[in-house]
């Protein structure tokens, strides 16, 4: 939850795989609160899967409560995958 008075940033790591290859990701995108962040890809596990991180950030006023963000990964043929996850 928000610290009362006090911005905060959140940070949010993902692991992320294609049968294809990490090569085969094209964009990974995190959803919140109906905005869109990218997020990048941090480093390589293994020749099908990779890390991405991304951030965003709350303001002071937003409210405390339950909250959800979805992350979805696209490949280069356009077929993409979501996952969505709580957080407070």
């Amino acid at each position: 939850s928000p610290v009362p008075k006090k911005n905060k940033t959140i940070n949010i790591e993902a692991a992320v795989t294609d049968d294809n290859g990490v090569a085969d990701i094209s964009t990974v995108t995190l959803t919140f609160n109906g905005t869109n962040f990218s997020m990048t890809k941090k480093t390589d596990i293994n020749a099908t899967a990779a890390i991405y991180s991304g951030a965003f950030n709350l303001s002071r006023s937003f409210p405390a409560g339950n909250h959800t963000i979805t992350l979805t990964a696209k490949d280069i043929s356009g077929f993409s995958a979501s996952s969505t996850a709580s957080f407070e």
